[in-house]
């Protein structure tokens, strides 16, 4: 089993901007989330954690291995946010849909491409389901990653809309990454 979370709430999730590779820490509530989610994972067996090392991610992390003290957090740099370019730092709008739909996906007008961020993420799955077949994974990462890690072991929307893919903070997905469904993905059509 994979189990993803995101990081929790920082103020650039409150205030609705890009936040891309913006090293946030968490805010009071996202401390909290990480807290609660921390609490869900503390009776779950995780064999090995891997951690984007932005600190919204590794915060959320660090309360989890509360629970898990002999748990190994590697910190890998492939599941640092999706860059946001020219965008970071400034208010979400409708530039967002442009970005997250796959009509767009070498585009590199509003930062990183969805080619380049998803090459690197399946990258990074490819590895580690590889090496650790089986075995029960945590990945504390974002938003964005969520989405592309979502893609890989469901395959992508029929519409090509990776935003009705909806991730809250602190929250919790769980992917089978058995040896036999990691072959059924890799034998599905590509993009």
């Amino acid at each position: 089993m994979l189990l993803f979370v995101r990081h929790g709430q920082t103020d650039n999730n409150v205030k609705k901007i890009f936040a891309g590779q913006i090293d946030s820490p968490l805010n009071a509530n996202g401390t909290m989330q990480a807290k609660e989610i921390a609490e869900v994972l503390k009776d779950k067996a995780i064999d090995i954690a891997f951690c984007s090392p932005l600190k919204r991610a590794s915060q959320t992390m660090a309360e989890i291995a509360k629970f898990h003290k002999n748990m190994e957090i590697c910190y890998d740099s492939r599941l640092t946010e999706r860059g946001d370019g020219k965008l970071e730092g400034q208010p979400i709008d409708e530039r967002d849909d442009e970005r997250w739909n796959m009509k767009n996906w070498s585009n590199p007008e509003y930062g990183e491409t969805l080619e380049s961020a998803y090459s690197r993420v399946a990258d990074f799955l490819d590895e580690i389901c590889s090496k650790h077949a089986d075995k029960n994974i945590l990945v504390v990462s974002h938003y964005g990653i969520g989405r592309l890690i979502s893609c890989y072991f469901n395959g992508f929307p029929n519409d090509g809309n990776l935003k009705n893919i909806k991730i809250k903070n602190s929250s919790l997905l769980e992917f089978d990454n058995s040896t036999e469904n990691i072959e059924k993905q890799k034998n599905s059509p590509s993009i």
